[in-house]
Formats: structure tokens, sequence, C-alpha cells
């Protein structure tokens, strides 16, 4: 353990000294339309507005361009975006009330209720039962667990040329649990039984478990192509661990000294931009909901209850990433592996798209 710590905190401040030579830049990704106008004072006892708090974000948010971060110390970079983000704790698929102005939609009972079946098919991962948070994954097919190939590398290793190694004694598995009055019980954990997809261009890995329980349904994956004209308010579920390394006193109040637990984390969509990740070209969706180390495999739900996307990346201070269903399902291996999905999914014309290259290294036993 002290070493994983060693070598995470290594990881940081490596991240850190690349990052403090980028240039910095201002952003618009989720700039409020009352930016670039004068604001109206606030009079006393007028209560805050989402508008406010926007504002207030947007003004205090400066964006580093690091699309090409080095590959080996890429995924080190989750990110607290800031602190308007909250991460809400989840007990037996409820939260308490929420009281942040920007939020309080999250107080109606169409959204307690679609964040009670998302929290019902999400998870945490982890190497054994009982073990740390390694990643968040959901159920997203018949027996199917969505999660990041980053996540499943962490369980099974990589060989000498990067491909995934199986081990079919492994002990790892998912705890749909593991909340701050419920840490497990027999009925919430699966242990994983087949890898059934390791995708060498987007950060998906996919497992099997064995039968689940009728209560726990799938997600479907959105084949809707996510709408590039508007910023929507959306959010995660998943278990944002502490980051050794990180600003360990944001860390602290955005947990409240409660790491690894199930957490809801609202934040905002923004139109797919494309970026470069790992020598990877990607169209990814910007989000900010705050995450961490254990964030990864989150699945990205609009409040209307479309899965969009699975998170996958961070940028420190800077942007979060998710993977967009709709180029996911575009894959016919994808597909292929019984996830389910939610609506007409558009194939790529014979199969064929940006992942084509990548399977083709994959198959051959190539460096991916």
């Amino acid at each position: 353990m002290a070493n994983r710590k060693s070598q995470r905190l290594a990881r940081s401040r490596r991240l850190l000294d690349y990052l403090s030579g980028v240039e910095r830049k201002s952003v618009d990704y989720f700039a409020p339309q009352s930016v670039g106008r004068t604001r109206a004072a606030r009079s006393p006892g007028r209560r805050a507005t989402k508008d406010d708090a926007q504002t207030r974000a947007y003004e205090h948010r400066q964006a580093i361009d690091r699309s090409n971060v080095p590959n080996d110390i890429l995924f080190s970079a989750e990110s607290i975006i800031n602190e308007l983000r909250p991460a809400i704790e989840i007990n037996g698929g409820k939260y308490k009330r929420v009281r942040d102005a920007e939020w309080e939609d999250f107080n109606n009972d169409d959204l307690k209720a679609l964040v009670a079946r998302v929290a019902q098919a999400t998870g945490c991962i982890s190497r054994r039962q009982g073990e740390g948070v390694v990643g968040t994954g959901f159920i997203a097919g018949p027996n199917l667990i969505v999660t990041n190939r980053h996540v499943a590398a962490e369980l099974g290793g990589l060989d000498s040329n990067r491909q995934f190694i199986w081990n079919s004694n492994t002990e790892a598995g998912i705890n749909f649990l593991n909340e701050r009055n419920r840490r497990r019980d027999d009925s919430s954990w699966f242990k994983f039984t087949r890898n059934v997809l390791f995708h060498p261009y987007f950060d998906i890995a996919i497992f099997e478990v064995a039968s689940l329980s009728g209560d726990r349904k799938p997600l479907a994956l959105s084949a809707a192509p996510f709408d590039a004209n508007s910023r929507s308010d959306a959010f995660l579920l998943g278990y944002p661990t502490a980051d050794t390394g990180d600003d360990e006193e944001a860390q602290s109040r955005l947990l409240d000294g409660n790491p690894g637990i199930k957490r809801l984390q609202p934040g905002y969509l923004s139109a797919p931009k494309d970026i470069l990740v790992g020598g990877r070209q990607l169209t990814a969706i910007p989000h900010d909901s705050s995450t961490l180390g254990g964030s990864s495999g989150s699945p990205v739900v609009t409040i209307d209850g479309k899965v969009v996307g699975v998170h996958f990346h961070g940028r420190l201070n800077d942007m979060n990433w998710a993977i967009p269903t709709a180029e996911l399902v575009r894959d016919p291996r994808v597909t292929a592996t019984g996830l389910l999905v939610e609506g007409a999914s558009v194939a790529a014309a014979g199969g064929q798209g940006p992942w084509t290259a990548w399977w083709s290294k994959f198959d051959s036993g190539q460096l991916i």
C-alpha cells in the first residue's frame, strides 16, 4: 500500500511539473449568458440564483490546454473543478435535501427517483471483496458491467505490449453498496466471471458477473448524439476517493472526510470537443462535476434520464471528460456484447471508424 501511494504521489508531482509550463487561457465551455455584461448587485437578503453561481464559477475558472498530456501520467489527473460542484452522499438510493441554490432541482421527486434508479445500477470496483475502491462501474446489459479500460488494467494488469491480462482466478468484482451506513453485504458483491471487452480506442472495458438480482436494472446507453447546441444539467454517480498528492484540504471539504462511498455529483455538460488523449484523437463530452480517483467509469446522466457518457478523464483545475455513448455504440464490437442501447444507433459504415486501426493493433498484439 505504501509503495502504491508513493507511486501515485510521484505521478502527481510529474503531472504538476509538466503542467507548470503549459500556457493558460480562458475558457467558455460553460460561460453563463450574464458573463460580459454588468451584473446587477444582489440585494441583501435576496436568495442566490443558479445564474449567480454559474457566473461566479465562470469568472474564477481558468482553463489549461492539456489535451496532449504524456500517456504515462495521464490518468493521475482527476479534477475537483471548483467548490460549487458538490459530492452528495447516497444511502439506500436516497440523499439529504440539497440546500445549495444551484442544485435545488435535485429535490424534485422525479429527479430523486431517477437518481435512485441509477444508484441501484452503480457500484464500486475493487480487486477483491472488502478492499479499497479502484473505480466505478454500472450495469449496462444483462449481467454486464461497464467501466474504464484503465480501471480494468488495475485489476488484471497489462503485459509488455499493454494488452490486458485476464486471470480467471481473479477475485475482482463490484460492490453496489459501499455507502457510509452500509459498506457491503453478501447480496451487494458480485465477482467478475469474464472479461467481455477491453477496448483499445475508447477507454472502456466490459465485464460479466453472475446473475444479478431483479431489482438491479441495467442502464441503457443513449444512441442519440448529445445536443451540441445546449448546455445541460446532468450528474455523475460514483465513488470519488482521496487522491494522494493533490489538494488534500479541498478533497476533505468535498468528501467531508468520507472518501470512497457512493455519491451524487451534479454538474454541467457542454458541446462535445475533439481532444487528444494518450495518442488517440477522441470526441469527448466536457463536464464540470468534481471527480477524484474512484470516479473513473461513472455513468454521466442528463436530468431527463439519458445515459450520454462514461466519465474517463479529468484535467487538473480545468475540465472533466466523458466518452459519448452515441459514439461508443457505433462500434459493432461494442454492441455485439449485448449492451442495452436506447434509440437506434448510427452504425459506422462497414463497421469502420477511428477505432478500426486500434483494433488492428490490438488483434495483432501490438503496443496499445
